[in-house]
Order: structure tokens, then C-alpha cells, then sequence
């Protein structure tokens, strides 16, 4: 099985580069001595566990040259170790990964010869944590529902072109996640493709066996989703013309179905649907834990670039006086075409949305902390609700607001021309704010001195 395994992910399954239909072939059974199975399979594996480059070399033949036996269809490129790159943020690597692998209990059914010492194997190339942490620990249950070989087939193209940007750096004004992520995006650019894959599958897996109690049937669904969630992102897909102007959830999805081809899965749909769709808020189980582990990852890339960021839940930070605190000097600012962020009337402060949400992101500033409802535009309006709750248990608003909203709908009447616009604003009692109200209305200049009421409004 194991031979099987590793043959697989060395080319069995023919090339997966852009542009390039992906052939299938299935082994026929192997046959292996135990002197080949040391040579070619365990000791590779033992020590660094998938190598797409280097060999087996002998100590007292220090110029051999290292190079792989692989397939003929198979493309190979040969990279020195010390041309190796470190990666910019800290690797993530389970503790398993220091010294010796262990594998599952039976990947290896019979004994294993111990090595030549004589030999060694000299390592070009990093490690496949994604086979090592997500493959071989659920392989009965990946083989069982036919993912196995696609599966091995998207961990080779993230092996080969995953050291680009985890986030797409060509066309951005077209990409969603871009528009979405403005703010970081080039905080994100430092991290590779590779290790927020990683983060994600690893968290997405986690989000799984909290959400159900027995999930092991949807393991193989979580790792297809998590593990092609952003193929569209390397930049050698992209180049096609039909590729380029896509969003990258769109060409993920068309990069795996190439992956999957000739391989009916009941669920695969919704996996595609999942990806197609990680970016937006939706309803479906998968899309969700993909949604949350992409998300969460981004928040610890984030503490692993900055160093001095961390991560807490927004009511143990935010706090509605300190929010109060923030938005006082704008009430009653006049801003650009008569616009404002905040107006008190009549004992009422009506706070825009937006600046309870500009609040919350420098508070956040302040304290150093990370919370991805505030850097995801996406998430806007949950995070709002949140906010709003936080005001609402300190008993800073005027009035009662309902448990799925974040504000209410007025209509604002002048003194000359009646109606004259309507808005939704947070309404915030005038005391909270620790200001004379005689003060706030020196403040009012034009347009604002011509307000006399603001009514509540339907819908």
C-alpha cells in the first residue's frame, strides 16, 4: 500500500501543468524486494518523506550526482539544497515532524529493514508535510471513496508551484479575495501558497471534528476543498486567456476538475460549489469550515508577520464605552456633501454603521489586535451585529434594536424642505458620551443646523 501510495505521487498519474489534460493510469500490482523497498521507498520517506528531487547517495561517492529515478512522462527539476529559499513566515510543522517519521498503524504491513549506513538520503527540496499530516493518516477513508490519486495529484502542483503568493498579485482589481483583503494584501503576498494551504486544511480538519461528532466520512471532502481551495492562484494557471481574467475561486475549481477527471465522487459538486464560493457568506456545511479555516488562517499569518499582533474575541477587547470614546469627535462633523458620521438630537446620537465599524478597526489598532470581521469586507455585517450587541448589553443604546439587525431605519425631516433624506444609523443614548449636548450643538454648521427630527422609519 504504501509503495502504491508513493509511486502515485511520484508521476504514476502523468503531468499536471497548465494546459495539460491529466492522464490516468492505474498500477498494476507491485512487486518490490525488501533491498528496493529500503532503497527506494523507506529510507526516503524515513527521512524526509516526499522528495520530488534528490536520491539515495552513497557517503564514499561524494560527486554523485543526484538525481531521481522517475517515469519517463515524468518532468522533473533538479534544485540544490542550499539554493533552497526559507520561507518568510514561521513553517508550520506538526510536532511530528522533528526527527524521525512515525507512519499510521497499518501503512506498512510488514517489518522494515533498517537502512544501509552506508547511505543517506540528501534532500533538494522541502518536505510534503501536506502528504505526511493529511494523506497517510486518513488513507483507508481517502482510498475508500476513489480521492486518492486526484488527491496526490493537487498536493504535486502545490509541491512543484506552491512557493507563489498565497494571494494573487496579477489583475487584484478582478480578484475577490483582493478587493476583500485590501487592507493586508500585501502582508499576505509574503506568505507562500504552500503554508496557507497548509493552515487551512489543518484548521478545516479541526472545524470538522468540533462540528461533528463523527465526521470521518466527510474527511475526504474537507481535504479535496481545503487542499484545492486556491490552485487558481499560481500564476502558470492564470496565464491562459481563458484563465486570466477569472476569479481565483473559479479557476480552483476548473484546475480540479482536471485533477478529478475520469473519478465520479458523489460529493465532488459540492466541493466545487464550496470553492467557487469561500470568499462569500452562504449556508452550505462545507463552504462554512472552509470559509472559517481560510479565515482564521489569514488572522495567524497576520500574528506570524507582524510578530507584535495577537489574537482574542472581540468582546473580551471591544469594549462599547471605549467604541463611544472613539466616535465622539465626529459627531456632528460636517463631512464631504453634507455627509456625517454622527448627529445628536434630542437627547440621540445616530451613529453611521460605517463609523461604528472605523471605531472598532482603530481600537483594534490601539490594542494590537487581529480580528478578521474587521479586515474582510465580507464579513461586514456580521461584524456589525456583533458590535452593536456589545453596546446594547453595556445599555449604551437609546433604544432596542433586534438580535439580527445593527441598526434602524429614519427618516430625517429639515426645517425648509420636510423630508429630506433617510438612513440607517445606530441609535446611542447622548449621555454616553460623556459630552454637553450644548457643546455638540456648536458643532452643527449649514445642512446640520436644519435637521428637527429624525423619525423612525419601515424597512
Amino acid at each position: 500500500m504504501l509503495a502504491r501510495l508513493w509511486g502515485a505521487f511520484r508521476g504514476v498519474r502523468g503531468n499536471a501543468h497548465a494546459g495539460e489534460e491529466t492522464s490516468r493510469s492505474i498500477p498494476s500490482q507491485i512487486e518490490i524486494s525488501l533491498e528496493d523497498l529500503a532503497k527506494d521507498v523507506w529510507l526516503p520517506l524515513n527521512l524526509d518523506f516526499i522528495q520530488q528531487t534528490g536520491t539515495l547517495v552513497e557517503e564514499d561517492d561524494p560527486g554523485s550526482n543526484p538525481i531521481e529515478s522517475v517515469s519517463d512522462d515524468t518532468e522533473v527539476t533538479t534544485t540544490p539544497l542550499a539554493a533552497t529559499s526559507s520561507p518568510t513566515l514561521t513553517p508550520v510543522v506538526s510536532p511530528s515532524s522533528e526527527g524521525q517519521a512515525s507512519f499510521p498503524a497499518g501503512v506498512v504491513s510488514a517489518a522494515t529493514p533498517e537502512p544501509a549506513p552506508t547511505s543517506r538520503a540528501v534532500p533538494s527540496g522541502r518536505s510534503s508535510a501536506l502528504i505526511r499530516d493529511f494523506i497517510m493518516p486518513y488513507q483507508p477513508v481517502i482510498e475508500s471513496q476513489r480521492a486518492l490519486e486526484p488527491l496526490l495529484t493537487v498536493v504535486k502542483i502545490l509541491e512543484e508551484y506552491g512557493d507563489c503568493p498565497s494571494i494573487v498579485t496579477a489583475g487584484i482589481e478582478r480578484d475577490e479575495e483582493c478587493t476583500d483583503l485590501y487592507s493586508i494584501r500585501d502582508t499576505l503576498a509574503k506568505v507562500t501558497l504552500r503554508d496557507h494551504t497548509y493552515r487551512v486544511t489543518e484548521l478545516a480538519l479541526a472545524y470538522l471534528k468540533q462540528t461533528y461528532r463523527d465526521g470521518d466520512l466527510m474527511i475526504p471532502k474537507v481535504l479535496v476543498a481545503a487542499l484545492g481551495h486556491d490552485l487558481g492562484k499560481i500564476p502558470r494557471f492564470r496565464a491562459t486567456a481563458a484563465h486570466a481574467m477569472g476569479d481565483h475561486p473559479v479557476v480552483s475549481a476548473i484546475k480540479l476538475q482536471e485533477c478529478f477527471a475520469g473519478t465520479p465522487i458523489p460529493w465532488f459538486n459540492e466541493v466545487l460549489d464550496a470553492i467557487k464560493g469561500h470568499h462569500r457568506i452562504g449556508k452550505d456545511r462545507l463552504g462554512i469550515i472552509l470559509r472559517q479555516a481560510d479565515g482564521q488562517a489569514r488572522v495567524k499569518e497576520m500574528i506570524l508577520s507582524t510578530q507584535d499582533m495577537q489574537e482574542k474575541p472581540l468582546d473580551s477587547w471591544c469594549g462599547g464605552q471605549e467604541l463611544l470614546t472613539i466616535v465622539a469627535p465626529r459627531i456632528n462633523r460636517s463631512l464631504k456633501g453634507n455627509k456625517w458620521a454622527a448627529f445628536s438630537l434630542k437627547g440621540v446620537v445616530y451613529v453611521t454603521p460605517d463609523a461604528v465599524l472605523e471605531a472598532a478597526k482603530e481600537l483594534a489598532r490601539q490594542k494590537k489586535v487581529v480580528e478578521m470581521g474587521l479586515i474582510r469586507s465580507t464579513d461586514r455585517e456580521d461584524t456589525l451585529r456583533r458590535l452593536v450587541k456589545i453596546l446594547g448589553a453595556a445599555d449604551l443604546l437609546a433604544m432596542e434594536i433586534g438580535e439580527h439587525f445593527y441598526g434602524r431605519p429614519f427618516d430625517i425631516f429639515t426645517k425648509k424642505a420636510g423630508l429630506k433624506q433617510r438612513g440607517y444609523f445606530v441609535p446611542v443614548k447622548l449621555e454616553a458620551f460623556r459630552i454637553a449636548e450644548s457643546e455638540l450643538e456648536s458643532r452643527k454648521v449649514a445642512f446640520m443646523q436644519l435637521v428637527t427630527e429624525f423619525q423612525l422609519g419601515r424597512g
